[in-house]
């Protein structure tokens, strides 16, 4: 059964629906904007599964300066997580896109 609901951020979607175990994230470059506004749901004990930009992309991507693919990883150390780099796509040699895994 599929159910959609409307929440703002993160906290608020754990207020309404509860923590979740496992958080799979993929969108577009904006993963520093949207944990950066999330402290108490990376305050919970949660195994995040992360895709991470190093560019803007997607149909709607951020500006370019709000971009900050280290940042994600030092959110979660600042919050106690170990986190580990699993794949990796490259584009003539370099790294554009990789995945993390957070708990």
């Amino acid at each position: 059964t599929l159910c959609r609901q409307s929440v703002s951020s993160l906290d608020d979607s754990e207020e309404k629906f509860g923590t979740p175990d496992v958080v799979l994230m993929d969108i577009d470059a904006w993963e520093y904007n949207i944990l950066s506004s999330s402290e108490k749901m990376l305050d919970s004990d949660v195994v995040w599964i992360v895709e991470i930009h190093k560019k803007p992309m997607g149909v709607a991507p951020p500006p370019s300066d709000q971009v900050d693919p280290e940042g994600v990883e030092e959110l979660f150390i600042q919050h106690n997580y170990e986190v580990e780099r699993i794949a990796e796509r490259k584009d003539d040699g370099e790294t554009y896109v990789y995945h993390i895994v957070a708990k």
